[in-house]
């Protein structure tokens, strides 16, 4: 089974910044196969098509093999949101537990996804019952030689968290940062707190262009 993701003709303000990058499709096939170069786990890439039109857009088709899976982190996410304490019969603890091994081996290996969303990470119970994570949507991954800043590791954090509330995110980050310094302390209240004001205006300029 395959998996075809066809690159969407960007808004009027995109092709201005993405004007002097490769398209979306190369940039999938190219995140994809560095990630799987540095040993992170992502559905094996396939090929590319790209195609330039008339007015200047490249449009184009990536694809890969599918990556079995129960579902993503986010699914999982908002059960622990609503108060349970298992996912597909995995204790909580040990979700966030693996999971954070996950993130600290993808930012020790230099790699700072910048769209870590919790729908873009795919999740597999194993026989053993150990978890398998999986990387998807790979077009923004930026890669580094050595392990990504604190300052880079907070800004994937802050993504895949979003839909934890306070008390899970704390439960969570104990796992994936080991410094527990007031400084770092407040520095997460400030990055999430602005990325959490960033979607609530998202959500207000949706809904006065809905009026």
């Amino acid at each position: 089974t395959v998996v075809v993701k066809r690159s969407q003709v960007s808004s009027w303000h995109r092709r201005v910044l993405d004007w002097h990058k490769p398209s979306r499709s190369v940039r999938s096939w190219s995140g994809s196969c560095e990630l799987l170069r540095r040993g992170i786990s992502t559905p094996r890439p396939i090929a590319f098509f790209e195609q330039a039109s008339r007015s200047g857009t490249r449009q184009g088709y990536f694809v890969c093999e599918a990556f079995p899976s129960q579902g993503s982190v986010r699914l999982a996410f908002n059960m622990f949101a609503r108060g349970e304490l298992e996912y597909e019969g995995v204790p909580k603890a040990q979700f966030y537990r693996e999971l954070a091994a996950f993130i600290r081996k993808m930012h020790d290996r230099g790699v700072f996804f910048r769209d870590f969303s919790s729908g873009n990470i795919l999740v597999r119970k194993e026989e053993g019952g150990a978890l398998c994570f999986c990387l998807i949507d790979t077009t923004r991954a930026v890669f580094f030689r050595g392990p990504v800043s604190q300052g880079y590791q907070l800004s994937d954090l802050k993504r895949i968290c979003h839909r934890l509330t306070w008390p899970e995110r704390l439960a969570f980050l104990e796992h994936c940062l080991p410094d527990s310094s007031a400084v770092l302390a407040l520095r997460i209240r400030i990055v999430f707190g602005l990325y959490d004001a960033k979607h609530v205006f998202k959500q207000r300029i949706k809904w006065l262009r809905g009026r």
